[in-house]
């Protein structure tokens, strides 16, 4: 039905049968999150990684929030660090890590957390796009222009591929000029 008050409703009642279930929580955070109501989401996820630190879901959710809908790279940053003490090889830590660096301005902070992404998985597309974006804007021309080429060659079907070789003209433009 995709009805939202509804399904608060459910989930409601699902996490105060079962206070203790994480994923409980993590539904109604999404669903929070669903309906625009992001104070109440960063509750709800926060309570899912108070339950279980190794819910991964949960602090993609909210970091989700903080980065996309707060715009709180401070908190981002926080919670990141928290997820990637919780869970040292999980690639979704570091790729947020990176992001709020790069919303805080830290450049290279945003490159050093991209790069552990990459160590990590080296295929994770996102991590990899985003990777390249940190180097053009370090004016770092020549390997954001490799890391878009990379990016469209191994995707080919991907929605970002002319974005990406945009980019990656525009980076050659600049090494030239």
């Amino acid at each position: 039905e995709n009805n939202i008050p509804k399904t608060i409703e459910y989930f409601r009642m699902l996490v105060q049968l079962y206070p203790d279930d994480a994923i409980a929580h993590i539904n109604m955070g999404f669903t929070y999150q669903k309906s625009g109501e992001f104070e109440k989401a960063v509750k709800e996820y926060k309570e899912a990684i108070r339950i279980d630190p190794h819910a991964v879901i949960a602090y993609g959710g909210l970091l989700w929030v903080y980065l996309d809908y707060l715009g709180e790279a401070d908190s981002a940053l926080v919670w990141s660090l928290k997820m990637i003490s919780d869970n040292p090889q999980n690639i979704w830590g570091y790729m947020n890590l990176g992001s709020a660096w790069l919303c805080l301005d830290s450049l290279s902070k945003a490159e050093e957390a991209y790069l552990k992404a990459r160590e990590i998985s080296p295929n994770f597309i996102l991590n990899l796009y985003r990777l390249a974006h940190v180097y053009r804007l370090q004016k770092k021309y020549d390997k954001a222009m490799g890391y878009f080429d990379e990016y469209a060659s191994r995707y080919p079907d991907d929605s970002l591929v002319p974005q990406a070789l945009y980019q990656s003209g525009m980076c050659y433009y600049r090494l030239e000029f």
